[in-house]
């Protein structure tokens, strides 16, 4: 769990009473409990509970009493238990994911060979240069010469 969850939780039962995000913040710096060095860490802090709300819905550990201001929730419904086979599953797909992440350079030069692919295909002379110097791939046709860098990016969270 995060350390803005953790303090708000701790400093809100020993409040015993819902709280404005700036107070809690206050309190749980001045207990040192939350270290931070940001800038803004009571808004750090709306938004962390903000969002456990919204994701966590009735099994979140906080409800909004007001605006801005938050309580523990009471009410909390505990999250359904897991079967052994779901977190099996689970895990199984957390290590298929880390072997999926690819180091960025290669990633680059795939998409470096795909261009070059493409142009071969539509009739280029095209060569992928040993030496990145801003260029990366030349091309020649009917007697033009042409310089190509490429951009390659992975989709992110956001599907763009």
């Amino acid at each position: 769990m995060n350390k803005f969850k953790v303090a708000a939780i701790q400093i809100l039962s020993e409040a015993k009473e819902p709280l404005h995000y700036k107070e809690i913040t206050k309190r749980a710096i001045e207990k040192g409990i939350l270290e931070t060095d940001g800038a803004t860490p009571d808004s750090s802090m709306n938004a962390q509970l903000a969002v456990d709300i919204k994701n966590g819905g009735e099994s979140s550990d906080f409800v909004r009493a007001s605006a801005g201001v938050f309580a523990l929730n009471t009410n909390k419904k505990p999250e359904p238990k897991k079967t052994i086979k779901e977190v099996e599953k689970e895990e199984l797909i957390e290590k298929e994911e880390e072997k999926i992440k690819i180091d960025s350079s290669f990633i680059g030069k795939g998409g470096e060979h795909l261009v070059c692919s493409e142009l071969l295909f539509r009739g280029y002379n095209a060569s992928i240069m040993s030496v990145d110097t801003g260029m990366d791939i030349t091309a020649t046709k009917d007697g033009k010469l042409f310089s190509i860098q490429v951009k390659t990016s992975n989709i992110n969270q956001y599907n763009t």
